[in-house]
């Protein structure tokens, strides 16, 4: 997973089916019954007006594989990441994990209130 955030696998050549799968995903995305109000609210929340998607579709149409590559450049390849590994530590290879980065060890009772 790193190794894919770090070093992006670039295709081109798949762009434009990439591309009609996002606009075709956005457009076919509709908040359940039940949740209609929580997502409506949500929007607003995060200040638009109207479905996101609307705005998400003009700009998936407009947008080119330069653009997916720039971004990746200017705001993921080179940022910290964090990885978050839940459970015994037995049951990982700790040696493993420091060749990889920092390893801070959490207890349960500083991540939960009870």
């Amino acid at each position: 997973m790193l190794d894919l955030i770090r070093n992006m696998p670039q295709k081109p050549e798949r762009w434009t089916s990439l591309q009609s799968s996002l606009i075709q995903s956005a457009q076919s995305e509709r908040p359940g019954f039940k949740s209609i109000i929580e997502t409506i609210e949500g929007w607003k929340y995060r200040g638009y007006n109207q479905d996101p998607n609307i705005e998400m579709i003009a700009n998936y149409k407009t947008m080119e594989f330069e653009n997916v590559v720039s971004f990746w450049k200017n705001e993921i390849s080179q940022k910290p990441i964090t990885i978050t590994l839940v459970g015994n530590t037995g049951a990982f290879d700790m040696k493993a994990l420091e060749k990889i980065g920092k390893i801070t060890l959490v207890k349960k009772e500083q991540m939960m209130k009870k």
